[in-house]
């Protein structure tokens, strides 16, 4: 099953269990062996990108639940008091922000994205693939790395030419989950509650949420990672 037809399964299943944190994390735990498993990021078929651990976000515009309200989603209206509305990204989007990079898979008021938190690069050696391995301060090398925004190295140089046949683009893979696919679920990493900020308005440059003081962890298990072995064929 393609990513896409997941993610189809995904809104299928919240809609028919409702909105919720219960319903989201289980439709989330569905979800996941597709982002881990079902396929990589493949950068001009030069670079292949496998995700290793996925956290997911999940925020709704109107609010109709506080379960699923998620102020730190990076691409929401409010977010910037100088933009008030963003329009939806089309279906798996790469999303660069701050943290690093989401795929993006948004619907009408919801905007969901899956950030790639650890992952692991292969690189073209000729005709066949090769480990990407890189230093830490440690002068250590590891091939699955857990530095987000290291991944600007190597997803980048989206052409604006539309006859361009270099394209970073996700590529299915066939695969069969099992129930040891998942290590997991677990909170998403440096992610903390919020509170609605009473003093907003878009003149001022508060923004519409603020975490809430003193700070405290969101404990919503939205984070999955691979229990398997990458292996490439």
């Amino acid at each position: 099953m393609q990513l896409k037809d997941k993610i189809e399964k995904f809104y299928s299943e919240i809609e028919q269990n409702g909105l919720n944190e219960e319903s989201l994390s289980s439709a989330f735990k569905t979800l996941a062996p597709a982002f881990l498993y079902g396929g990589y990021i493949d950068v001009y078929n030069e670079f292949r990108v496998y995700i290793r651990t996925v956290e997911f976000y999940f925020h709704d515009e109107k609010e109709r639940n506080k379960d699923v309200i998620d102020p730190i989603v990076y691409h929401r209206n409010g977010k910037l008091d100088d933009i008030p509305h963003v329009p939806n990204f089309p279906l798996l989007s790469l999303h660069a922000h701050a943290s690093g990079f989401d795929i993006t898979f948004e619907r009408g008021d919801f905007r969901a994205s899956a950030l790639i938190r650890k992952y692991a690069v292969m690189y073209r050696v000729g005709d066949t693939f090769q480990e990407l391995k890189r230093f830490r301060k440690s002068k250590e090398r590891k091939w699955e790395d857990d530095r987000s925004t290291y991944l600007y190295d190597i997803i980048n140089g989206f052409s604006l030419d539309t006859e361009c046949d270099k394209r970073i683009q996700w590529h299915d893979i066939q695969y069969t989950e099992t129930d040891e696919d998942l290590l997991g679920p677990n909170p998403r990493r440096n992610v903390f509650e919020y509170d609605k900020n009473d003093e907003y308005e878009r003149d001022n440059g508060k923004q519409d949420y603020k975490k809430k003081e003193p700070k405290k962890a969101d404990d919503r298990k939205w984070s999955f990672s691979a229990s398997k072995p990458l292996v490439v064929k």
